[in-house]
């Protein structure tokens, strides 16, 4: 992969070195498509709002100020892309605050998943995903997948640092929920 900076790509670029672009579609696709699938729900949109997420920042790459990382501009420029098809469509889009979660044993849940093969954690990690909201798989996505911190997705989201670390708390527990009854339907199945 290239090795070079978002930076580097970013000067070559604007000094008129459009191909440089190409090296950066190719560094965040992937990430651009799975934040863009979790909140969508639907591959061909979900791959459609990545397209028009690139296109938006090879467009607007003059006004990039740079106080951020560039994955996190990316990022924010593809949540509000998906917020705002989701607001066209008229598809619900859930808050956390509506929703309240009780801690549950995380532990066992734990013990569950870690007897489970790779192949089949990635599933039911999934699984589980796809029962959350948006902003819910959102926070974990970033948080987890990207390893970025509190202050880049509250940039992201536009929310404030509490504000994330209070629904990561949430998202956490809502996903362990999910997996606990995954797991506990699954080996009932198996029983």
């Amino acid at each position: 992969m290239n090795e070079f900076s978002d930076e580097y790509y970013i000067e070559r670029i604007l000094n008129g070195d459009k191909s440089s672009f190409a090296l950066l579609v190719e560094r965040y696709k992937e990430m651009v498509f799975t934040i863009a699938f979790r909140m969508m729900k639907n591959r061909e949109q979900a791959e459609e709002i990545g397209q028009d997420a690139f296109l938006k920042i090879y467009r607007s790459l003059k006004q990039f100020r740079r106080q951020s990382k560039f994955s996190t501009w990316l990022y924010k420029i593809v949540y509000n892309e998906c917020i705002s098809e989701l607001r066209k469509k008229k598809l619900p889009v859930n808050s956390i605050d509506d929703e309240t979660s009780q801690t549950k044993d995380i532990e066992d849940t734990i013990n569950k998943a870690e007897g489970l093969e790779n192949d089949d954690r990635k599933y039911y990690i999934e699984k589980a995903l796809s029962y959350l909201n948006e902003d819910d798989r959102m926070i974990i996505t970033l948080f987890y997948h990207e390893s970025m911190s509190t202050e880049e997705i509250a940039q992201i989201m536009d929310l404030s640092v509490s504000n994330v670390k209070v629904k990561l708390y949430r998202s956490r527990n809502k996903l362990h929920e999910a997996l606990h009854l995954l797991l506990k339907n699954e080996i009932s199945t198996l029983l």
